[in-house]
């Protein structure tokens, strides 16, 4: 079992939840500057940059080298360290790092995906490397990653209207960084939606006293009109852009078709709503995404990401709403006002709309189907087994949730021939075996019951 690796606090590697001790600071420090490069090639002078600190021993090649070594010694032949040209390449897995994790999250742009991306910070990162100027500098490049999601995190939970929750929340960050002015705005917009205008202007006063004695000049202009819109009354509060949509699908497949027909449909329709409906597991929403990022920036207003629909936006604006799973036809009506927007709405039965453009997705085709297990495991595992792999694909009735599911299962052993797996799937419960591990509304037997 690789190991795992925690650099957004304590420098800490595990092994089955037991910490492997690196009690050598100069080897904390070599691992943290391998792991903030992780899956890239590190160059000798950077790490020796890191190690040393602009003072390095008289052979610092030879002095690097013994380091690599001890840091073998100690983690063991798990470590998928490797010697390139110039440097040096820590292999790591996106889920055995905390911090591809906390980047993948925060790509994800939901409410519950930042919470759980920040819920990965342990404290100050890199704690227990050199504290060297090359350290610092990472550091602070990596806690400005955190404020940036703390931001969007905000962002999101404003948009959720969560506008009394985070006042508590913001003062505490407006006391920590008082000199970040985005904290100051969004606070401001919290007491101001919350009916508390003189707490939010006496927040303006308080950031302009603080920029002029501190740095002599004035707040900027998105917390001056945000000012002002407080003093002339909640109407006149400045339009916020949200940007919401879900990660792009990497490993996306097939669909080209309805691919180009929603994005020609929503280019040039006078009223651009699209629905897309058809049974669980069939790729509705990873249809929606992929679509809605290849047209985001034809909505400069904010792109949303809603399960149900709490507001609209106005007429002047250009909004993209990608509303998901969508229960009847009436949950969709009120957004049809959104006159400059558009609107993507995936359901599981087919809503009549007057003036949507509908598509219906059925299974994958056995081929797309094969593409998708192929963009997940490989080239080279399924060229290895042709047959194995189009009978695990009928196995999974060509529905792209089973096969995910089946992919998944299959990624983490990499030694499992695609063949057993097929054969333990026939001789077992298909459905039971494709259940995602603790999430019983993915399982794919709910996602195969008749809709």
């Amino acid at each position: 079992m690789s190991p795992v690796f925690r650099i957004l606090g304590p420098v800490t590697v595990l092994e089955e939840g037991r910490e492997i001790p690196i009690g050598a600071p100069r080897l904390r420090t070599l691992l943290a500057a391998l792991l903030v490069n992780a899956n890239q090639t590190t160059s000798a002078a950077e790490l020796v940059q890191w190690l040393w600190d602009g003072e390095p021993p008289a052979q610092p090649q030879r002095a690097l080298h013994s380091a690599v070594s001890r840091l073998r010694g100690l983690i063991g032949p798990e470590l998928g360290l490797r010697h390139q040209a110039g440097g040096y390449r820590l292999e790591v897995d996106p889920g055995d790092l905390d911090l591809c994790q906390f980047r993948e999250l925060t790509a994800a742009g939901t409410a519950d995906a930042l919470t759980e991306a920040l819920r990965l910070w342990q404290g100050e990162p890199l704690t227990g490397a050199h504290d060297s100027a090359v350290v610092r500098d990472k550091r602070a490049v990596l806690q400005e990653e955190w404020l940036r999601a703390a931001e969007q995190l905000v962002d999101a939970r404003l948009a959720l209207r969560e506008y009394a929750d985070l006042i508590p929340e913001l003062t505490s960050l407006t006391k920590r960084y008082p000199l970040r002015e985005r904290f100051w705005a969004q606070l401001m917009l919290a007491l101001h939606k919350s009916s508390r205008q003189a707490e939010a202007l006496a927040a303006y006063e308080e950031l302009a006293a603080l920029l002029r004695e501190e740095l002599g000049i004035d707040p900027g202009e998105e917390i001056r009109r945000l000012h002002s819109a407080v003093l002339n009354g909640p109407d006149e509060t400045p339009w916020q852009v949200h940007r919401q949509l879900p990660a792009d699908i990497g490993d996306f497949v097939g669909r080209q078709d309805e691919v180009a027909a929603i994005v020609e449909h929503l280019t040039e329709a006078a009223v651009p709503v699209i629905t897309i409906s058809g049974p669980p597991g069939v790729g509705k929403t990873a249809l929606a995404v992929r679509a809605a990022h290849l047209l985001k920036d034809r909505y400069p207003d904010g792109q949303w990401f809603l399960g149900e629909v709490d507001a609209v936006p106005p007429a002047d604006k250009r909004v993209l709403i990608l509303l998901d799973d969508a229960k009847d036809a009436e949950q969709v009506r009120r957004l049809l006002d959104a006159r400059n927007s558009a609107v993507l709405v995936t359901s599981r039965s087919e809503l009549a709309l007057e003036g949507a453009f509908g598509t219906t997705l059925a299974v994958l085709a056995p081929g797309e189907a094969i593409e998708l297990l192929r963009a997940v495991l490989g080239a080279e595992r399924v060229e290895h087994d042709p047959q194995a792999t189009a009978d695990l694909a009928e196995l999974c009735g060509y529905l792209p949730l089973a096969l995910r599911i089946a992919a998944g299962h299959l990624a983490l052993r990499p030694g499992e021939p695609i063949a057993a797996y097929a054969d333990h799937l026939r001789g077992n419960n298909r459905l039971l075996d494709l259940a995602r591990r603790g999430d019983h509304d993915a399982a794919v037997e709910a996602a195969w019951t008749p809709w």
